[in-house]
Protein backbone atom coordinates (compact mmCIF):
# COMPACT_ATOMS: atom_id res chain seq x y z
CA UNK A 1 0.00 0.00 0.00
CA UNK A 2 2.81 2.51 0.59
CA UNK A 3 3.64 2.43 -3.14
CA UNK A 4 0.10 3.38 -4.18
CA UNK A 5 -0.02 6.10 -1.52
CA UNK A 6 3.29 7.46 -2.83
CA UNK A 7 1.97 7.55 -6.39
CA UNK A 8 -1.22 9.30 -5.29
CA UNK A 9 0.84 11.78 -3.27
CA UNK A 10 3.02 12.58 -6.30
CA UNK A 11 0.25 12.73 -8.92
CA UNK A 12 -2.52 14.06 -6.72
CA UNK A 13 -6.19 14.09 -7.63
CA UNK A 14 -5.98 17.17 -9.87
CA UNK A 15 -4.45 16.74 -13.30
CA UNK A 16 -4.07 19.25 -16.08
CA UNK A 17 -5.40 18.02 -19.41
CA UNK A 18 -4.13 19.23 -22.83
CA UNK A 19 -7.11 21.58 -23.36
CA UNK A 20 -5.91 23.69 -20.42
CA UNK A 21 -8.92 22.86 -18.25
CA UNK A 22 -8.32 21.60 -14.76
CA UNK A 23 -10.70 18.87 -13.75
CA UNK A 24 -11.03 17.02 -10.49
CA UNK A 25 -10.66 13.29 -10.97
CA UNK A 26 -11.86 10.96 -8.29
CA UNK A 27 -9.30 8.63 -6.80
CA UNK A 28 -9.51 5.10 -8.19
CA UNK A 29 -7.60 1.95 -7.49
CA UNK A 30 -5.48 1.25 -10.54
CA UNK A 31 -2.88 -1.25 -11.59
CA UNK A 32 0.41 -0.29 -13.22
CA UNK A 33 -0.59 -1.55 -16.68
CA UNK A 34 -3.92 0.27 -16.80
CA UNK A 35 -4.10 2.88 -19.58
CA UNK A 36 -4.57 6.52 -18.70
CA UNK A 37 -8.14 6.67 -20.02
CA UNK A 38 -9.20 4.19 -17.34
CA UNK A 39 -8.10 6.55 -14.57
CA UNK A 40 -9.99 9.45 -16.16
CA UNK A 41 -13.40 7.88 -16.48
CA UNK A 42 -15.16 8.74 -19.73
CA UNK A 43 -13.52 12.12 -20.26
CA UNK A 44 -11.60 10.91 -23.30
CA UNK A 45 -8.78 13.35 -22.60
CA UNK A 46 -5.18 12.48 -21.85
CA UNK A 47 -3.11 13.98 -19.07
CA UNK A 48 0.17 15.76 -19.77
CA UNK A 49 3.20 13.52 -20.33
CA UNK A 50 4.84 12.26 -17.18
CA UNK A 51 1.54 11.87 -15.36
CA UNK A 52 0.32 8.76 -17.17
CA UNK A 53 0.50 5.36 -15.50
CA UNK A 54 2.68 2.66 -17.03
CA UNK A 55 1.25 0.69 -19.96
CA UNK A 56 2.27 -2.12 -22.29
CA UNK A 57 5.25 -1.40 -24.51
CA UNK A 58 3.39 -2.11 -27.77
CA UNK A 59 0.48 0.10 -26.75
CA UNK A 60 2.91 2.92 -26.02
CA UNK A 61 4.75 2.46 -29.33
CA UNK A 62 1.60 2.15 -31.41
CA UNK A 63 0.24 5.39 -29.98
CA UNK A 64 2.68 7.69 -31.81
CA UNK A 65 1.04 10.11 -34.22
CA UNK A 66 3.84 9.69 -36.78
CA UNK A 67 3.15 5.96 -37.13
CA UNK A 68 6.82 4.96 -37.44
CA UNK A 69 6.50 1.83 -35.26
CA UNK A 70 3.74 0.42 -37.44
CA UNK A 71 5.66 1.30 -40.62
CA UNK A 72 8.70 -0.47 -39.16
CA UNK A 73 6.63 -3.62 -38.54
CA UNK A 74 5.35 -3.59 -42.12
CA UNK A 75 8.85 -3.03 -43.52
CA UNK A 76 10.16 -5.93 -41.43
CA UNK A 77 7.44 -8.18 -42.85
CA UNK A 78 8.29 -7.07 -46.39
CA UNK A 79 11.95 -7.81 -45.73
CA UNK A 80 11.14 -11.35 -44.59
CA UNK A 81 9.15 -11.99 -47.78
CA UNK A 82 11.88 -10.52 -50.03
CA UNK A 83 14.61 -12.57 -48.31
CA UNK A 84 12.56 -15.79 -48.57
CA UNK A 85 11.88 -15.34 -52.29
CA UNK A 86 15.42 -14.10 -52.94
CA UNK A 87 16.96 -17.12 -51.26
CA UNK A 88 14.94 -19.45 -53.48
CA UNK A 89 15.97 -17.60 -56.64
CA UNK A 90 19.62 -17.22 -55.66
CA UNK A 91 19.76 -20.81 -54.42
CA UNK A 92 18.71 -22.05 -57.88
CA UNK A 93 21.22 -19.87 -59.72
CA UNK A 94 24.18 -20.31 -57.35
CA UNK A 95 23.72 -24.02 -56.68
CA UNK A 96 27.20 -25.01 -57.83
CA UNK A 97 28.97 -22.08 -56.15
CA UNK A 98 27.41 -22.04 -52.64
CA UNK A 99 25.75 -24.95 -50.83
CA UNK A 100 21.97 -25.02 -51.18
CA UNK A 101 21.63 -25.65 -47.42
CA UNK A 102 22.73 -22.07 -46.76
CA UNK A 103 19.93 -20.66 -48.92
CA UNK A 104 17.45 -23.15 -47.44
CA UNK A 105 18.36 -22.04 -43.92
CA UNK A 106 18.08 -18.31 -44.63
CA UNK A 107 14.91 -18.69 -46.69
CA UNK A 108 13.28 -21.08 -44.21
CA UNK A 109 13.84 -18.74 -41.27
CA UNK A 110 12.63 -15.70 -43.23
CA UNK A 111 9.53 -17.49 -44.53
CA UNK A 112 8.66 -18.92 -41.11
CA UNK A 113 8.94 -15.53 -39.42
CA UNK A 114 7.13 -13.84 -42.31
CA UNK A 115 4.22 -16.27 -42.01
CA UNK A 116 3.64 -15.98 -38.24
CA UNK A 117 4.52 -12.32 -37.55
CA UNK A 118 1.40 -10.70 -39.10
CA UNK A 119 -0.91 -12.96 -37.12
CA UNK A 120 0.97 -12.34 -33.89
CA UNK A 121 0.78 -8.56 -34.45
CA UNK A 122 -2.81 -8.66 -35.75
CA UNK A 123 -3.85 -5.23 -34.39
CA UNK A 124 -1.15 -3.56 -36.48
CA UNK A 125 -1.60 -5.63 -39.66
CA UNK A 126 -5.35 -6.32 -39.76
CA UNK A 127 -6.82 -3.63 -37.50
CA UNK A 128 -7.94 -6.15 -34.87
CA UNK A 129 -8.69 -5.06 -31.31
CA UNK A 130 -5.80 -4.95 -28.85
CA UNK A 131 -7.13 -7.86 -26.80
CA UNK A 132 -6.53 -10.13 -29.79
CA UNK A 133 -2.81 -9.42 -29.46
CA UNK A 134 -2.80 -10.86 -25.96
CA UNK A 135 -4.35 -14.08 -27.27
CA UNK A 136 -2.00 -14.16 -30.27
CA UNK A 137 1.03 -14.32 -27.96
CA UNK A 138 0.51 -18.09 -28.06
CA UNK A 139 1.73 -17.93 -31.66
CA UNK A 140 5.25 -17.45 -30.33
CA UNK A 141 5.24 -21.22 -29.91
CA UNK A 142 4.47 -21.61 -33.63
CA UNK A 143 7.67 -19.88 -34.82
CA UNK A 144 9.94 -22.95 -34.46
CA UNK A 145 7.35 -25.19 -36.14
CA UNK A 146 6.91 -22.80 -39.07
CA UNK A 147 10.66 -22.37 -39.48
CA UNK A 148 11.16 -26.14 -39.41
CA UNK A 149 8.48 -26.74 -42.05
CA UNK A 150 9.85 -24.04 -44.37
CA UNK A 151 13.42 -25.21 -43.80
CA UNK A 152 12.38 -28.70 -44.92
CA UNK A 153 10.43 -27.36 -47.93
CA UNK A 154 13.19 -25.00 -49.07
CA UNK A 155 15.75 -27.76 -48.68
CA UNK A 156 13.69 -30.13 -50.86
CA UNK A 157 13.01 -27.47 -53.50
CA UNK A 158 16.64 -26.33 -53.75
CA UNK A 159 18.02 -29.87 -53.67
CA UNK A 160 15.93 -30.87 -56.71
CA UNK A 161 16.41 -27.57 -58.59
Amino acid sequence: MPLIADIQRRCGDVRKVPTGDIQRIRTVNFTFHQPSRATQGKLGKRPIAGKTPMMFVFAALGDHASGWPVRLMHQTEQTFVIVAIGSLVLGCFLKGILPYQLFALVGGVAAGFGLIMPFELAPFFFGARGEIMLASMVLILAYPVAVGVFLFLFSRILKNA
